[in-house]
């Protein structure tokens, strides 16, 4: 398989990126675990971290910024635990300031 020698340590990410921020805002389970791991091995293999072809996805979810805009200005800030504990996730921080900024226009 194309690529296969580079994804990423399926154990290591499980334990060290997946299970840590599940714990963290408190939505672990092994069900939820397994869910998470393979949408990103799904998505991009634990590989790309661009979307292949120059389309807008990033990361291993495969996340297009419009989408990860809307989740969070329509959905995440109106859960209030959630949002508080996303709050500690620099890049979730960093978005959330940009939308009350552009809500000021």
């Amino acid at each position: 398989m194309a690529g296969f020698d580079e994804m990423l340590n399926i154990k290591h990410f499980r334990e060290q990126i997946i299970r840590p921020v599940l714990v963290r805002l408190d939505m672990h389970s092994e069900a939820a675990e397994n869910l998470v791991l393979g949408t990103a091995i799904h998505e991009s293999n634990l590989t790309h971290l661009v979307q292949l072809g120059g389309g807008p996805a990033l990361g291993f979810y495969q996340m297009e910024p419009a989408t990860e805009w809307d989740l969070i200005k329509n959905y995440i800030r109106y859960k209030p635990k959630l949002h508080k504990l996303m709050m500690g996730f620099p890049r979730y921080a960093e978005i959330f300031a940009a939308i009350e900024e552009s809500e000021k226009t």
